[in-house]
Parts: structure tokens; C-alpha cells; sequence
């Protein structure tokens, strides 16, 4: 295949993407979040994720155990991400 070809492909598979990501399923108002949650379905599946994802990579090297637990219960209760990265 040819560069313009994948280019092609990726091009339709992003714009698939972005229209699925600007069609928020639900919101939900949270503390803190002006205009609250947005959740959208993960792909083709009937998963419902928030569109913040928290990144934990470096959960245990930037901070302790009770930090991390005490992020992730935030990100969690207060702010509604139910998405995360590890």
C-alpha cells in the first residue's frame, strides 16, 4: 500500500473517531467541572468512559501509595473519570 493510501484509511478512521468522540452518550454535573462530565461509548462496544482518562505511568515514582490512591479516589468520586491508563 501505498503512503497516500494509509493516509487515506487513517484519515476516515480519525474522522470516524472524532465524530464518535464529539457525541457525548451522557453528562453528568460534577464539582469543580463547569459544564461536568462528558461520557462517551468506547468504540463499537456499549462501554461508557469518561472523556478524561487519568494516566498513571508514573503512579510509585513520582509519588507514595497515599498520594496515588488519594488522586485516584478524586479523580474518581469528585471529578466522574472512570477511564484510566496504567
Amino acid at each position: 500500500p501505498s503512503v497516500a493510501a494509509f493516509s487515506a484509511t487513517l484519515d476516515q478512521t480519525t474522522s470516524k473517531a472524532d465524530a464518535t468522540m464529539r457525541a457525548p452518550v451522557k453528562n453528568v454535573q460534577v464539582p469543580g467541572l463547569e459544564n461536568g462530565m462528558d461520557y462517551v461509548k468506547l468504540g463499537d462496544s456499549d462501554l461508557v468512559v469518561s472523556k478524561v482518562c487519568m494516566g498513571t505511568m508514573t503512579f510509585g515514582q513520582q509519588n507514595t501509595l497515599e498520594e496515588g490512591v488519594e488522586q485516584l479516589a478524586k479523580a474518581w468520586d469528585t471529578y466522574g473519570v472512570n477511564f484510566l491508563d496504567t
